[in-house]
């Protein structure tokens, strides 16, 4: 009998409409979502642009799930030989931050020369098709440096080019195409 009155209590939230933004928690704007979404589709995969002793590995890889309640969104990045996964280099965490009304994004990983902890924020793009972030990465020394990423988000492809900041100027560092995996 007590199941049967939760199951008519729950069944008629659904049909009312009532979720979790009836109960004080907050959505995530339609821009991020429309990203989240993108980015979830599949493993993503570029060429490595700097394949050599050092860094052995002839392309990258990236996944991504919306995470439990759908307000974050995790993800890796790992370096890729003959198709097969050799190493993860980064692991992220995406929030909304509805204080800051920024996107916060935070990556670890054991990157020598890259750091270990990068934190970063996104802002409202004018186009949710295309993302400008800045993060700020620590290495062991307790070092820092601060990066920018532009990235357009095109039908099956990923276009993101990376920058240092050195002094508020943007300099050009990388460029990847990200390519939806079959």
């Amino acid at each position: 009998m007590k199941q049967s009155k939760v199951s008519i209590v729950l069944t008629l939230l659904a049909i009312l409409g009532l979720n979790h933004q009836s109960f004080g928690q907050k959505q995530l704007p339609v821009w991020v979502q429309q990203q989240w979404d993108f980015v979830t589709k599949g493993e993503w995969v570029a060429p490595n642009p700097y394949e050599s002793e050092e860094v052995p590995f002839d392309s990258y890889g990236m996944k991504f799930e919306i995470a439990p309640g759908g307000m974050a969104l995790n993800g890796k990045l790992y370096a890729l030989k003959n198709g097969k996964e050799v190493k993860t280099l980064w692991t992220f965490l995406n929030y909304w931050n509805p204080g800051k009304q920024k996107l916060v994004h935070l990556q670890y990983g054991n990157n020598p020369g890259l750091g270990n902890i990068a934190i970063g924020e996104e802002s409202a793009p004018e186009d949710w098709h295309k993302s400008k972030s800045t993060t700020t990465s620590y290495k062991d020394d307790g070092t820092s440096f601060k990066a920018g990423h532009e990235s357009e988000h095109l039908g099956n492809k990923i276009i993101s080019n990376s920058f240092n900041i050195i002094d508020s100027e943007w300099k050009p560092r990388g460029k990847f195409i990200w390519t939806l995996k079959d």
